[in-house]
């Protein structure tokens, strides 16, 4: 992913230590698939569970969550801190604010 927006020119990285959130959030995200993953399978399985599929279906939400998923986090972070912190003057292309 590239540092500003090709569209408005926002920084992704508004202050320092942006990206702690976003990657907790990926983290957040993908331990919640995780989770989901196993207790649906486990609900599945109920009489019987074997844990070498359960295993293995955990692992691609675990293992491949992150990656995938990395992207829209950081996406949502961004547009989570603009709630919390609105845009200041300069920070986006002037012909898209009117200031």
């Amino acid at each position: 992913m590239t540092d500003r927006c090709p569209t408005c020119d926002l920084g992704f990285n508004r202050i320092e230590g942006q990206q702690i959130g976003y990657i907790g959030l990926n983290t957040m995200v993908c331990f919640a698939l995780t989770f989901i993953v196993l207790l649906v399978g486990t609900i599945m399985m109920v009489p019987d569970i074997r844990t070498g599929p359960l295993l293995v279906a955990a692992l691609v939400p675990a293992g491949i969550g992150p990656i995938l998923l990395l992207p829209s986090c950081r996406l949502a972070w961004i547009a989570i801190d603009l709630i919390m912190r609105p845009l200041r003057t300069g920070e986006v292309d002037p012909r898209l604010t009117g200031r």
